[in-house]
């Protein structure tokens, strides 16, 4: 499920299946140099406290396949942030 924060999303895990996200996937060559840069970026703090923490879910990529991915999961409470309810945080909204 995909919260507007502002300047940026606020992912928090789905509620129901159907729930959808839309993102990218990168492939790091050096994923422990990136992490430790990303988490840094995203306020993800090794004891779970920051902004963010990072967890692996598994995404429905689309051309259907399922991938296992690491993914910034907002650590704090969604009440009175706006829901984005077509999980897509670029698309226009309705004005």
């Amino acid at each position: 499920t995909l919260y507007n924060v502002g300047r940026f999303p606020a992912v928090i895990p789905p509620k129901k299946k159907k729930d959808r996200i839309v993102g990218e996937v990168y492939i790091l060559s050096d994923a422990e140099q990136a992490f430790r840069r990303l988490d840094a970026y995203e306020g993800c703090s090794p004891d779970n406290q920051g902004m963010y923490r990072r967890e692996r879910i598994t995404a429905r990529l689309e051309n259907g396949n399922d991938l296992v991915v690491w993914v910034y999961i907002w650590n704090h409470s969604v009440e009175g942030l706006e829901l984005i309810p077509s999980g897509d945080y670029l698309a226009p909204t309705k004005a």
